[in-house]
């Protein structure tokens, strides 16, 4: 290789030497191949951003030093614009110190004059003299024929109407309604007398005394239904049975001779046997779909995971520095 061995006797001492030495052997025999530069997402955000909200400045150095350089010369030009316009529209002295603003050479110097007293100056805005209370149209400094007109009374706003501000429909002190006192009063007094007869129905079903209900349809109702439980008292013996007992096998057929004993009770149990049967079978079937849908998703993601790029499948082979089947070096070839 290139190690040359007479780097320790060169050296002015024993220790330079052996770590020439070393050096040498840690030196790769050839020129390693540089890893491609990864861009990140944050590089490219940086470069979309033209300006920095936080400084409020423009990232590119160049552009941001020729837009201060423009602003520096306009500076004086603009502030002399507004000083301009500030002078045309506002007033040309200090309204609490009443000294004029000084402007340019140019300017016309400002002289305050006065106006005569009018009809619009002397007279206040709030079109009523404030020691009389009395309008302008009735106390005023100029002569009748010159006063202001008087000023006509807006016309009030309609008030929204609502359950507190609505106006009522019923006189207390005749006792009768504005409108249709007639009908009103006869639908009030049915509808009280609804209210009364509900009320009184809410609590008054079953008479203890009688011991009977109060409405004869619902009396007829109960009778006809306690004889239909009275003729079927023998079958419901089985309802009062634990239920372990009641529902066992033995009480619907003989298991011995195979003699139906309760038919009914047996087709409500069959019945009941296939619908679980049935729901345990939609059960299996869905777990079923759950399985081979997970094993699908399953093989996917391996096979993803095998076919991703590799960043370290990439170094394994170039860190080798030669090709496994021509053995030709990667810088050569």
């Amino acid at each position: 290789g290139n190690i040359d061995l007479d780097v320790v006797k060169s050296a002015r001492s024993w220790s330079e030497g052996i770590k020439r030495y070393s050096e040498q052997k840690k030196k790769p025999l050839f020129d390693v191949t540089p890893m491609p530069e990864m861009v990140t997402t944050y590089q490219k955000s940086r470069e979309d951003a033209a300006v920095n909200p936080i400084l409020q400045k423009f990232n590119d150095p160049v552009y941001e030093h020729r837009l201060q350089s423009l602003e520096t010369n306009h500076l004086s030009k603009t502030l002399n614009h507004a000083w301009d316009k500030q002078l045309m529209r506002e007033q040309h002295f200090d309204v609490i110190t009443q000294i004029p603003k000084r402007g340019h050479i140019h300017e016309v110097p400002y002289v305050q004059r006065l106006k005569p007293p009018s009809l619009i100056t002397a007279t206040r805005n709030e079109g009523y003299d404030l020691l009389s209370t009395l309008g302008h149209d009735q106390h005023h400094w100029a002569p009748p024929d010159r006063r202001p007109p008087r000023i006509s009374t807006p016309v009030k706003k309609q008030q929204m109407l609502t359950a507190v501000n609505k106006p009522r429909g019923y006189d207390i002190i005749s006792n009768r309604f504005h409108e249709d006192h007639g009908p009103q009063s006869k639908w009030e007094s049915e509808n009280i007398r609804q209210t009364t007869v509900e009320k009184f129905w809410d609590n008054r079903d079953f008479n203890p005394i009688t011991c009977s209900y109060y409405d004869a349809e619902k009396e007829d109702f109960y009778n006809t239904r306690l004889k239909e439980l009275l003729l079927l008292q023998g079958s419901n013996a089985i309802d009062r049975l634990p239920p372990t007992l009641a529902k066992s096998e033995s009480l619907m057929y003989n298991i011995c001779t195979g003699v139906v004993k309760d038919p009914v009770r047996l087709e409500r149990k069959i019945e009941q046997e296939r619908a679980a049967l049935e729901a345990k079978a939609i059960r299996i079937r869905a777990e079923e779909m759950m399985r081979v849908r997970g094993d699908v998703r399953a093989a996917a993601a391996a096979e993803r995971k095998d076919a991703r790029v590799s960043h370290a499948r990439y170094t394994s082979v170039t860190d080798r520095g030669f090709h496994i089947l021509s053995n030709q070096s990667f810088d050569q070839a």
